[in-house]
């Protein structure tokens, strides 16, 4: 939806610039003055919402529950794990975690409901992937481990929304959410849920 909006005021930018060519042809300068005025908003319009929709690359809208990742638990010694990951979209990556507890997070973004008018709904970016210990003294001492999980984009919607806080009048809210589970001593698997309350894991059947 992003992409059309700026696709149809590219659109009429297009028109407004013949327009122009029109009115120098016919020594119109009031028309000159007036479409190049329109054309020059049209093109502001269309180049925001297209650097809008270069920021959104990564993060996948949801308007309910969704699935962000089935994951399998493979334990290798006491405190080490692989964590398996397989995306809706079929693309999977692997980890081999140090810790107790499997680690999560992500970005979540919620729009204002003009936002929500013009294509734009809350979307989310999982973050990164870390082993978690149980004990503190553990974290404070033991090998720690932590893999991004997002891949970096021309455009930081989310580090934009901290930077420049006028960008509340179309940001509702943002705020990162978290979630873990314990790495268990057998074979598990799990389903990685986003919600618009944020990150959940549930197990799933052997």
């Amino acid at each position: 939806m992003v992409t059309l909006v700026a696709i149809f005021f590219g659109g009429l930018t297009f028109l407004f610039l013949y327009g122009v060519i029109q009115a120098i042809s016919n020594k119109d300068l009031f028309g000159v003055t007036t479409r190049l005025l329109f054309m020059f908003s049209t093109l502001l319009i269309a180049i925001i919402f297209a650097l809008g929709g270069i920021a959104l690359q990564g993060y996948a809208a949801f308007t309910h529950e969704e699935l962000a990742a089935q994951i399998s638990i493979q334990p290798v010694t006491g405190d080490q794990f692989y964590a398996h990951f397989k995306y809706p979209n079929g693309k999977t990556a692997n980890y081999l975690l140090n810790g107790d507890e499997l680690y999560i997070d992500a970005h979540i973004l919620k729009w204002k409901p003009f936002a929500n008018f013009i294509g734009l709904h809350t979307c989310y970016q999982l973050n990164r992937v870390t082993g978690r210990y149980i004990e503190l003294l553990d974290e404070q001492t033991k090998t720690r481990t932590l893999y991004p999980l997002a891949e970096k984009g021309p455009i930081d919607l989310f580090d934009l929304r901290k930077r420049f806080p006028k960008l509340s009048v179309l940001v509702d809210a943002e705020y990162g959410s978290a979630t873990y589970i314990p790495a268990g001593q057998k074979n598990e698997n799990f389903a990685l849920m986003v919600s618009t309350t944020g990150l959940l894991i549930r197990k799933l059947p052997d």
